[in-house]
This record gives C-alpha cells, structure tokens and sequence, in this order.
C-alpha cells in the first residue's frame, strides 16, 4: 500500500486518536446528562434508584412485574430472548407463559441461559470494539442499550409485550449491518485500495435470505390489517395475556358481535378473576343493545362483584344503579346512587341516576330538586331540562313548572318539547287558550306531538270538545 494512504481504505475505520481535552469535554457532557437524568427521577418522585416502584406497573399490562425474584428475571431473560429472535426473524412473535402469581414460578430454563450467553456476547463485543476504537462499538451499543430499555431485565416496564419499543435495538443493528456491509468494498474498489473484495458467494447468501426475512415481514404485516385481526392474533399468541381478550372483547363489542364479545370478557376474567375491571366490562357488554331480563341480572351481579373488589369504583356502582332502574327496582337504586355521591359529590351521571330513581318512585319533588342542581351545572343540557320541567309538573308546583318550562323554550327555541311541556301546565292551570295555542304550535312543528298527548292525561277534558278534537285529529 502507498504510505499515503489512511487507515480507513484497509476497511478497519480506525477512528483518530482523541486529546486530553476532547476526552474531557465528552466526560463532562456524560455527567452533565446522567444528572440531568437522576434529577428528572427525583422531580418526578420516581428516586434515584434504578428498582422501579412496581406499584405504579398495572398488573393487567404487564403481570411478570409483580413476580418475586429471581422467577422475575428469568422469565425477563425468556421473554427477551423470543425479542431477540424477532427482531431478527420477524415472524410470529408469541409467548405462552403464565406470569400469574398462582401459576409456578418461573424456573431457569434452557430460553433463559441462550439469552443470557447471547447479551453476554453481545456486551463483550462492544467492549472489544470500543477498546480498539471502532466505531461499530456505537450502533451495537444503542441496539444493546436500548434493548435493556425495551425489556424487563433492568426494571419492570409498563407493557408486557412492548413490540413498539424493539424499533431502536432493530436500528441499530440496522446500522452495525450496514457498516459492516462498507467495509467491504465491490471489486474494482478493491482493487484501487489493494483491499480484499467481497466474495460473490455472498451476494447467493444474502439474496435468499433478504428475499426470506421480506416475505415473513410481509407475512406478520397481515395481522394488523384491522383491529379484529391484530387482537384476535394476540389472543391466539398471548394465551394468558388478560389485556389481549380485553382489546378483543372491546373491538367485538364495537363490531356489535356482542356474543363473542362476552366469551372474550369471561376468558379475561378467567385469568384474572380478582379484576374489578373485568367484571364491569362484562356488564357493560350484557346491556348492549336490548338485553334480556336474564341478562341485566348477571350483569347487575357482575356489577356488584366489581364494587366488592374495589369500593372505591363510582362507574359500576352507577352502572347498577341504571339496571336497577331498569328492572322496576328503583327503591333499591336510590340508596346505591346515594352512597355514590357519598363517594364523589361531583358526579353528574349519579346525580342524574338518583333524580330518575326518585321519579320512578313517584317522589317528583324530591326529583325536581335533584334535577335544580344540575340545571345550574348544564343549562344547556335538553336532558336534563326535561326531566326537570317534567318533575315540576308532576309534583303540582305549576308557578315553578311554568318558569322552568319558559326557561327551557327560551334555551331551546327549536324544541317543540318544551311547548307540549308548557301546555301542560297550562292545561293543569286551567287555561284552555292558551293550553290549546301550545299543542297547535307544537304540532306544527313536530307532529310525534299527538303521540305525547296520548300518554298523559292533562288534555282528557279537552276530549270531545270541538277545538281539541279537530287540532288532534289534523
């Protein structure tokens, strides 16, 4: 070779040797992030410890962080090397482990030793590149670094099966791939370098298998086509994996599939029995629709498993407040719905449950003052203006029933309701005209208005008289 040629046309990239102050200068910039990063931990209240709290890790999404050492990092070193392999051969990528706490603990298996010798490679090799300072110790260690990131050999993460997480390990080998791909010139460049060209064999190799690792992508591409696909496919590769019938069971529901919707609730919380979570969804996907008596009941009773495995939940206890209702059981719903707003004083669905509770019991004061509250909280809410003007005017307080009911045409101007609402009340005020003036305007403008005339009895001494008769009769 010319004694003027670099190091890098061998192929070797030997980088330049760094100086006292550049070395410094990158020390100096490490420390500064490492605190940077500590100090970010300790404003979050997360500490400086690298042990996460795995309080914070919800046992649905990722129940292997809440298994007792060393069953945790075994299982971390099982599941990591089945990442490993996909990122490589992505294809397929499945887990059938129980991580649950009934289950028996995770054993050091034959998965958990090729992991580790793998990662202990990996690492060894990055230390040997990097003392001989080689750049291709740079994208080998991010891949490996991030992998760490990606799986639960460190600390415990959020997700069990954190796919999305894999993209940086994947490019950084992405990178180490393609330099290592140019330090091996074609051959007229070798031979200008007097380097040593790439054999022809290798183009066979590699042509089969990019051609291969193409076609599984295209492959495993298929299963996120649609939400029914992707979550069905999880189901079948995560088999004790609660959140992948959830997400199913969810998508289903959606769909309107409501029978296989419920199957996929019950195989979650077939896994996860103890989950109040579970048990409301369970109930959420019996009322869909037009359910059966039978039907309310089990969800009511799913409900009331709910509240039992976690009192503090306000949804399923209003959820069962509603079924009650429902049912012609609301002398039941009122207690319920009130020891919610016990729970939380703000809830507008509780409040709204407890005034029609009330109103099935034919208790329309009590009601209307429930209803008052949440006129103020949303005056532009029609629902909840219209039990309330109706509450009045069951309750007999025809001066306030008439104030209400002027209130809400003002509000809403376009809504016939609320003239065949104040027609009402004139017609209980004995007002004929103006009673009569009413129905006609609303009839005009809506005429479902002689169904609601048909189902009270406010307008029955109207009946047979010449004025009523001929408006009803249009």
């Amino acid at each position: 070779m010319a004694p003027g040629r670099d190091a890098e046309a061998t192929g070797s990239r030997a980088e330049p040797v760094a100086g006292p102050s550049a070395r410094w200068a990158s020390l100096t910039a490490a420390a500064v992030a490492l605190l940077v990063y500590l100090g970010l931990r300790t404003w979050t209240g997360l500490g400086i410890g690298v042990e996460m709290d795995r309080t914070r890790v919800n046992p649905m999404t990722n129940p292997l962080a809440h298994l007792p050492l060393p069953g945790r990092f075994y299982a971390a070193l099982a599941l990591g090397g089945r990442y490993l392999m996909y990122i490589i051969f992505p294809v397929r990528f499945a887990d059938h482990a129980d991580y649950a706490l009934s289950a028996p603990p995770p054993a050091l298996g034959a998965g958990a030793v090729v992991t580790c010798l793998v990662l202990l490679l990996w690492g060894a090799l990055i230390l040997i590149l990097w003392v001989r300072r080689d750049r291709l110790c740079q994208p080998l260690g991010l891949s490996l670094g991030s992998f760490f990131a990606a799986s639960n050999l460190l600390v415990p993460i959020g997700s069990l099966y954190a796919l999305n997480f894999l993209y940086l390990p994947f490019i950084g080998l992405c990178l180490a791939f393609a330099e290592t791909l140019g330090r091996m010139p074609p051959g007229a460049a070798a031979a200008q370098n007097d380097a040593t060209p790439a054999p022809r064999r290798w183009v066979w190799v590699a042509a089969p298998l990019l051609i291969l690792l193409a076609a599984g992508s295209a492959i495993e591409s298929r299963i996120w086509r649609d939400d029914i696909s992707l979550l069905t496919a999880f189901t079948r590769r995560f088999p004790h994996f609660a959140m992948a019938y959830i997400g199913s069971g969810e998508a289903l529901l959606d769909r309107g599939d409501k029978a296989s919707a419920i199957a996929s609730f019950e195989q979650a919380q077939a896994i996860n029995d103890a989950s109040a979570g579970r048990h409301n969804e369970i109930a959420v996907a019996l009322t869909q629709g037009t359910p059966t008596k039978n039907q309310l009941e089990e969800a009511l009773s799913h409900l009331h498993t709910a509240v039992v495995l976690n009192p503090g939940l306000v949804e399923p206890r209003i959820d069962a407040a509603r079924i009650l209702i429902q049912l012609g059981r609301a002398a039941e719903a009122e207690p319920l719905t009130r020891e919610t707003l016990r729970l939380s004083p703000d809830s507008v669905p509780a409040r709204q449950t407890l005034a029609e509770s009330l109103f099935q019991q034919s208790k329309y004061s009590d009601a209307a003052a429930e209803l008052r509250n949440l006129v103020r909280i949303r005056p532009e809410d029609p629902d909840v203006r219209s039990p309330f003007v109706v509450s009045l005017i069951h309750s007999g307080d025809l001066a306030e029933a008439r104030r209400a009911a002027e209130e809400a045409r003002r509000v809403f101007p376009d809504l016939p309701w609320f003239d065949f609402c104040l027609a009402r009340v004139e017609a209980r005020a004995g007002r004929k005209d103006e009673a009569l003036a009413l129905l006609r305007r609303s009839l005009e403008r809506d005429p479902t208005t002689r169904e609601w005339i048909r189902k009270v009895n406010d307008f029955d001494g109207y009946r047979g008289t010449p004025g009523f008769d001929q408006l009803v009769a249009r």
